[in-house]
Formats: structure tokens, C-alpha cells, sequence
């Protein structure tokens, strides 16, 4: 008598060969996925932070920043920002920078630090501009840094 269906044991061991070969495979697209997100989320703050650099290039007058950097003894600490608002660094009021929008899990902040830059005569040339921003993944429990820094050079 010849058997022309498949028997119940032959089934299971089949699902059993299957679904240990899938297990790996799962656990290696959620891991995949995981640095996806994360790569993504720094992508969001680096143009973020690029955004904000390219504002603070174009306040045009770096002469004032540099006066104003004088008369300040230091950074007073981050800046939050909200989504879609405005804010105004703390080393600068008249510097208002209008952000664009980002995804509210981020919880972003901002330091920004100036450092005078001066020629071997001790003549102003320009300053460092230092961009820290914080934010926390949406993928990781811990905040992450990403830093960003530009070289604003004064009219001569």
C-alpha cells in the first residue's frame, strides 16, 4: 500500500525546521529597524542643528556678536526648543531663530557656545560658533549628543 499524504509528525517537524530558521532572521530585522530609527532621528537633528548654524551665519553682523560676546561671561545653559516656535539664545537677544517642525518625542535642546577667534596682533577675526544639541531617541532610553561647529569670520 503506497502513502500519498503527509503524516502528522512529518507536519510538525517541518513547522519546527521552519520556525528556527525564522526566529534569527526576526530578531535581525529588529535590531535592523532599531539602528533605522536611531539613524533617522539623528538625520532629524542634524538638519535641525545645520538649520540653526546657517541662521546664526546669516545674523551678518559679527562685529555685534563679537562686542556682545565680550560683555558675557559664558554660555547661561540649554536652550529648549519647541516645535515650530521660535527661540531666542540667551547669548544674543536680537538673534531670534525660527526652527522648523520635529517630532515631539526628540525633546531637543540646544547650547550654543562663542569663542572670540583673534589674529597674533590680538585683532578680532571672527568667532567659533558651537552648536550642542541633546535629544533623546526614540529608540534609546539615554540622551544623545550631536555637536556641530562654523567659523563666522568678521568684515575686514
Amino acid at each position: 500500500m503506497k502513502k500519498l499524504g503527509m503524516s502528522l509528525v512529518e507536519i510538525l517537524i517541518a513547522v519546527v525546521i521552519f520556525v528556527s530558521a525564522i526566529i534569527p532572521i526576526w530578531g535581525l530585522m529588529s535590531s535592523s529597524h532599531q539602528q533605522v530609527v536611531r539613524s533617522a532621528d539623528e538625520i532629524k537633528i542634524s538638519q535641525l542643528t545645520v538649520e540653526i548654524l546657517e541662521q546664526i551665519e546669516n545674523y551678518g553682523n559679527v562685529e555685534v556678536l563679537l562686542e556682545k560676546l565680550n560683555d558675557n561671561d559664558g554660555p547661561d545653559g540649554p536652550n529648549s526648543l519647541t516645535s515650530n516656535g521660535t527661540i531666542t539664545l540667551r547669548d544674543l537677544e536680537g538673534l531670534k531663530i525660527k526652527i522648523g517642525s520635529f517630532d515631539y518625542y526628540l525633546m531637543p535642546e540646544l547650547t550654543v557656545m562663542f569663542t572670540a577667534v583673534n589674529d597674533k596682533n590680538n585683532n578680532p577675526i571672527g568667532c567659533m560658533v558651537s552648536l550642542t544639541m541633546s535629544y533623546k531617541s526614540k529608540e534609546s532610553l539615554d540622551r544623545t549628543e550631536y555637536m556641530l561647529r562654523g567659523f563666522l569670520s568678521a568684515k575686514k
